[in-house]
């Protein structure tokens, strides 16, 4: 985050992630959490393979769409967060969209650079796709799903 400064908790460093790579559950982004997507989205070598950097403002939009898209059960914008810290490394977001005229449900992530390549994202899409399980998700190799089978906050 931008304003790490200003928190009271140190963020964990690369070296503690090695050494723990247990994560926290994964949490409901807020609004305040944007600064992680700007940190992300902003980060040229992340978003080389991804259409390069995003504008801060089409990040804030998409952030805000994201919550607005939570708030009634479309999407869910995740942070991630090493077990004992209250600094985020990293998000997941799955969300509606659609491929070739068929609705499908997507899942992105992000993990800040000091914290990759230590299994936090295998682990995160782990646990999103077990949460997606028990929400009854329906995904084909696609990850299409059908209308009765939206993924619902919090579940």
């Amino acid at each position: 985050m931008h304003d790490r400064e200003a928190r009271s908790e140190a963020p964990a460093t690369g070296e503690e992630c090695r050494s723990r790579a247990l994560l926290s559950p994964l949490e409901m982004m807020t609004a305040e959490d944007v600064e992680l997507r700007l940190v992300t989205e902003t980060e040229p070598v992340m978003m080389a393979e991804l259409g390069g950097p995003r504008p801060p403002e089409a990040i804030e939009r998409a952030h805000t769409k994201s919550l607005a898209m939570a708030a009634e059960g479309r999407c869910w914008p995740l942070k991630v967060m090493l077990d004992g810290s209250s600094s985020a490394v990293g998000w997941v977001g799955v969300f509606e969209s659609s491929h070739e005229g068929e609705e499908i449900v997507e899942i992105g992530w992000m993990v800040l650079s000091e914290f990759q390549n230590r299994g936090i994202a295998s682990q995160t899409v782990r646990s999103v796709l077990e949460k997606a399980a028990r929400a009854e998700v329906r995904a084909d190799p696609c990850l299409s799903c059908s209308d009765e089978c939206r993924v619902q906050q919090g579940v």
